[in-house]
């Protein structure tokens, strides 16, 4: 999870020097930067989901935070644009708020840096050799 909030951090602030210097290509690496950071916290996050209640209904649970996932990156937009004079927007407008959300997912990630996660284990998996298959011998 840490490393996917820097990822995010990271993408976010990349997004300021490809407006400032107009590089597209810099903008799709921002955006895939960002994409890697989205992707590895839904695989980190995905395990505690399915042990916040009871197991069967974790696929529903499951669904209910893709449904969230999917809506806040189509509503994040309007709601920045709620803010902004639509008919005059500067990169100075904007660079402020990339900061502020670039920090807020560095201080996340500082937060769970310290914050102390149960381990998730699937059923069945353990440390200890008794839930694995013999081995076969090898024959000739």
């Amino acid at each position: 999870m840490i490393l996917s909030f820097l990822f995010f951090a990271i993408g976010l602030y990349l997004f300021i020097p490809s407006a400032e210097n107009k590089s597209f290509t810099m903008f799709l690496v921002a955006s895939f930067i960002s994409g890697i950071g989205n992707t590895m916290l839904q695989a980190a996050v995905n395990p505690y989901i399915t042990i916040l209640g009871p197991i069967e209904s974790a696929a529903t649970r499951m669904s209910m935070m893709g449904i969230a996932n999917k809506a806040a990156w189509a509503i994040a937009p309007i709601f920045l644009g709620i803010f902004l004079n639509l008919g005059d927007v500067q990169l100075n407008d904007i660079k402020l708020s990339f900061y502020f959300i670039a920090g807020i997912f560095v201080f996340l990630g500082i937060l769970v840096a310290f914050v102390p996660l149960p381990e998730v284990k699937a059923e069945g998996e353990d440390e200890n050799d008794e839930g694995r298959l013999p081995r076969m011998p090898l024959t000739r």
